[in-house]
């Protein structure tokens, strides 16, 4: 039977991006994997990559009496760039409990950062919008001359959930609101490039109840806020708003400036967004038990050429539970879900999804077209995604474990084609075996480099010969698995 419990969710993001994946790639941090461990609890909510292929990835830290605003700046292999912050790392500590919701780099390299800004005291919790220069220091030239700013919306409870930097350089943040009566309604705060608040917008779309986890800018300056509506006693749809810049719903989009999305479970909760460059909105998150996606057209119907009547289940276990809480558009329309899979019982794991753009499975990613990831404790998640110049997917996260007390970390890995050679090294396989596979390797290797298309013979003798070792019960079927998607993926580039 599967399980149909509410999953770890930690986040949400979106980007865009073009690479042949299918596998871990070994040559990222160690053996694919990046784990830093910070001493205290961590959170990952979103992660953007710079021109040089160095990561960015933000959240929040427990200093052991309250959070604080956390930025770590990689290298593109996966290292701390320790030329950033202090060690690599930048924390902001404002006296309260702060956290990150989003970050975007700016073209002059500067980071904004948006988040919340929570008083231990009276539970109170405003927006808080932070800028950095590019070697982390605060921007004191950034909203009076503090690098950052908070804002309060008439006493409410806010949590912010997105950003939008628009084209003249204004910033849009959005935000769940509550009250100690009301629950479930939405707001924007726009601030000028120079970080003073311009204009602040509350949003109370329905009398229902609404939690918004994605929050998109379109080209015309129209939004779009997703998210969940319905009671918590387990009766949810996904739900899209569009409004314009001035918080008012645009009445031709859905019905009345809104669209919600049945999947027929009594569960069903977008945790992420995006907006195709065609003006379509695909939102991910959770349908019963499974990985769920829709799409939208741009006037909020469920777009028939995707999935089944625009909505699409994604199964990664076929017994047990899953969810996305991330999503990343490909340059090629390919769609990338990020999230978790139930393990057992009491195992949540990293795992990744992808899907083709009319939102059929695309079985060249990983196995069956999903790729888990273990990271050694018993619940991990990913919560972002972003993309190097040279297409390779990083998705990152948070791993947690229970075991003794709570503890959090940072985790990411990359998706790309994977080094065959470090793979076939690391298999327990008999030497001469091995060696027969590395051959082939090295010499796949120097018909790519030398642009010989004798390549792709070699790749295909390989893949025949690992497949005979899986047969014989010579190399375990994971093992095989894991080599011959690394070579089909290599093999998809020549072609």
């Amino acid at each position: 039977m599967r399980h149909s419990r509410i999953h770890f969710l930690l986040g949400i993001a979106a980007a865009a991006g073009c690479f042949a994946q299918s596998s871990i790639d070994q040559s990222f941090g160690s053996a694919g994997k990046v784990i830093s461990n910070f001493g205290n609890q961590t959170y990952v909510a979103a992660a953007h990559t710079l021109p040089d292929g160095k990561i960015l990835v933000a959240g929040s830290y427990f200093n052991g009496v309250t959070s604080d605003v956390q930025i770590v700046r990689y290298t593109a292999d996966g290292a701390i760039d320790t030329a950033f912050g202090t060690g690599g790392v930048v924390r902001t500590d404002l006296g309260k409990h702060e956290s990150s919701a989003a970050v975007r780099v700016l073209g002059d390299g500067k980071i904004l950062v948006a988040g919340s800004i929570n008083d231990p005291d009276t539970g109170d919790s405003d927006v808080l919008l932070l800028r950095y220069l590019s070697d982390g220091a605060l921007d004191t030239t950034f909203a009076s001359n503090t690098g950052w700013v908070q804002v309060d919306f008439d006493g409410r409870h806010d949590a912010t959930f997105g950003m939008a930097v628009m084209p003249d350089g204004r910033i849009v943040v959005a935000a769940n609101t509550r009250t100690e009566e009301t629950l479930g309604d939405a707001e924007m705060a726009r601030f000028s490039s120079s970080g003073m608040v311009e204009a602040k917008y509350f949003l109370a779309l329905s009398p229902a109840q609404e939690q918004f986890t994605g929050f998109l800018a379109q080209p015309d300056g129209k939004f779009v806020l997703t998210g969940l509506r319905g009671a918590f006693s387990f009766s949810l749809d996904f739900l899209a708003a569009r409004v314009d810049g001035n918080g008012v719903l645009d009445t031709s989009f859905g019905a009345g400036g809104i669209a919600l999305v049945d999947f027929g479970t009594p569960a069903d909760f977008a945790m992420a967004a995006a907006l195709q460059p065609d003006g379509k909105i695909v939102l991910a998150g959770v349908a019963g038990s499974d990985m769920a996606v829709t799409r939208l057209t741009n006037s909020g119907l469920p777009d028939p050429a995707f999935g089944t009547n625009g909505l699409q289940r994604v199964p990664v276990s076929a017994t047990l539970s899953d969810a996305a809480s991330a999503l990343a558009l490909q340059q090629d329309g390919k769609i990338l879900l990020g999230g978790q899979v139930q393990t057992s019982e009491n195992s949540l794991a990293f795992t990744s999804a992808r899907i083709l753009p009319n939102g059929a499975t695309d079985t060249s990613f990983g196995v069956g077209g999903a790729i888990t990831t273990d990271f050694g404790t018993e619940n991990s998640n990913v919560t972002a995604f972003a993309f190097q110049p040279d297409g390779r997917i990083i998705a990152a996260g948070t791993r947690a474990s229970f075991a003794n007390g709570f503890t959090s970390d940072a985790v990411m890995c990359r998706y790309g084609c994977g080094d065959l050679r470090p793979m076939v090294e690391a298999v327990t396989l008999e030497s001469g075996r091995k060696n027969s596979l590395l051959s082939k390797v090295d010499a796949a290797n120097k018909a790519i480099a030398a642009d010989r298309p004798s390549a792709t013979g070699i790749l295909g003798a390989f893949i025949n010969e690992v497949q005979a070792y899986r047969g014989a019960g010579i190399l375990t079927p994971l093992a095989a698995d894991g080599l011959i998607a690394a070579a089909q993926c290599v093999l998809s580039t020549l072609r």
